[in-house]
């Protein structure tokens, strides 16, 4: 699997319809779709800039309802917003 950092991480959050909200020690990023907040959200830690190891991949993958290959699409960017909402859709999450 192709390594992400932490700044692509949150870019692909921004582009796909999450918003941020910043507890004490991480950033909650929800996703909004039809300007409606979801149950769907994963957290990042404040200040972290490292590349995303296997096991933090891991949790990011549970989070969205990603598998590896939609994972990569998602942080990549080829995953467009209607794209991600459909496969939550699909899954019964949203």
């Amino acid at each position: 699997m192709k390594s992400f950092t932490t700044g692509e991480y949150k870019s692909a959050l921004k582009a796909k319809g999450f918003r941020s909200e910043r507890t004490t020690r991480d950033e909650v990023f929800y996703l909004y779709v039809d300007s409606k907040k979801t149950s769907i959200h994963t957290k990042v830690s404040l200040g972290s800039s490292e590349d995303i190891g296997r096991t933090l991949m891991g949790m990011i993958k549970k989070q969205l309802c990603l598998d590896n290959n939609a994972i990569e699409r998602f942080i990549g960017c080829p995953m467009k917003f209607e794209e991600f909402v459909g496969v939550l859709r699909s899954q019964g999450k949203l």
